[in-house]
């Protein structure tokens, strides 16, 4: 029993690194995304760009042959879109 939950801390010990480094980068996504919306205000265009998130989708989908590790990714994604355009309409 002991084995294993050494095995399972070491996992998580690993996703929490890997957590850690995603965080860093989905806020450097966030200034990015609040930098287009500001953009997009000034030149008045649409905060939601359905096909720039299909172009993105679909990218994944042909780098990722795995239906359940597309299905994963797609999820998490569609996700950040929704949470994106309210940063986009968010002054800061």
């Amino acid at each position: 029993m002991k084995n294993r939950k050494n095995k399972i801390d070491k996992l998580r010990f690993r996703v929490d690194r890997i957590d850690t480094k995603l965080l860093k980068l989905l806020v450097k996504r966030y200034r990015l995304v609040s930098e287009i919306g500001k953009y997009k205000r000034l030149n008045n265009q649409s905060i939601i760009d359905k096909s720039r998130e299909d172009n993105i989708l679909s990218r994944f989908r042909s780098m990722i042959k795995d239906n359940s590790v597309y299905s994963y990714i797609e999820n998490i994604y569609r996700a950040i879109f929704k949470s994106s355009y309210r940063a986009e309409t968010t002054d800061e």
